[in-house]
């Protein structure tokens, strides 16, 4: 692993508990960094926030306003297009 710097030697990594580097705060190092992104993503152990599970029916309404705003904001983006010489 790293070298600890001055800076970050009263922190821990959370994934491996060695002093953290300023470079990689809260880690010590890059490979400790892309091990946590790694659980975000969905790992061999994903980090989960707690909440209940949705239905399928539940997951497409809340993504629905979602791309009706993305639609809308591709329109007024080719809108701006055609007025540019």
């Amino acid at each position: 692993m790293a070298t600890p710097s001055p800076a970050g030697a009263g922190t821990p990594c959370p994934i491996c508990g060695q002093p953290a580097q300023v470079r990689f705060k809260p880690f010590c190092c890059d490979r400790c960094r892309l091990r946590d992104l790694a659980h975000w993503i969905g790992g061999d152990e994903p980090y989960a926030i707690p909440g209940r599970q949705l239905l399928p029916g539940e997951i497409e309404g809340a993504l629905r306003p979602l791309h009706v705003q993305h639609e809308g904001a591709l329109l007024s983006d080719e809108a701006g297009r055609d007025d540019e010489p």
